[in-house]
């Protein structure tokens, strides 16, 4: 099994890793966005930084 990358980190903190998963026969990436202990799954790295976005504060 792969490890998670590290893909984004933004100003406030929030961050956005890689995970490689298999399921079967096929592997595939889901993004995990991360702010102030809240974690999310993702399957799309754009969807990863809209939430980010979301709940991060406002600077």
């Amino acid at each position: 099994m792969k490890k998670p990358s590290h893909l984004y980190t933004s100003p406030n903190g929030g961050t956005i890793h890689a995970y490689p998963l298999t399921g079967g026969k096929t592997e595939f990436n889901r993004h995990l966005a991360c702010y102030g202990g809240s974690c999310v799954f993702f399957n799309k790295y754009n969807d990863a930084i809209d939430y980010l976005g979301e709940i991060e504060p406002k600077v």
